[in-house]
């Protein structure tokens, strides 16, 4: 069993080293902390609800309410996830990391911005079809 565990450990440690040492770049160091900030998407929302609350009305007021209602269980669940784990971040045990955004003190894994986007996607595929006669269309228009 500690066999298995050592090999795992450093196949984990070689594919983090290979990926945080040969896939940086300006692009990706630029991108992946605006990716990563939690106030981005709070400000992506506050934009988007209000299209979607004019878009589809009342329709889109359960969707909306399992989006929130599915996030907020999968970050929950996320969180708890670590602390069963405990995974300790790689930046606090290997060196020569290459950081853009700092090294917290949470651990490492499941990655809660990744389950987060799995609920939201999830909930979202449930939304309405867009109706063919905007909102405001007069009753001409055939739905």
């Amino acid at each position: 069993m500690g066999d298995v565990v050592a090999l795992l450990q450093a196949l984990d440690r070689g594919t983090f080293l290979l990926i945080n040492g040969t896939l940086q770049n300006p692009l990706f160091d630029l991108v992946m902390p605006a990716l990563s900030n939690k106030w981005l998407g709070f400000l992506l929302a506050v934009l988007i609800i209000p299209l979607l609350l004019t878009r589809y009305g009342r329709r889109a007021v359960p969707v909306l309410a399992l989006a929130i209602l599915a996030v907020s269980l999968s970050d929950l669940g996320a969180n708890a996830f670590k602390h069963l784990f405990q995974r300790v971040r790689p930046c606090h045990v290997v060196t020569g990391v290459h950081l853009l955004a700092g090294c917290t003190r949470s651990f490492a894994m499941p990655s809660n911005h990744a389950a987060n986007m799995f609920a939201l996607t999830g909930a979202l595929s449930g939304a309405p079809a867009p109706s063919p006669c905007p909102p405001t269309t007069p009753p001409t228009c055939s739905r």
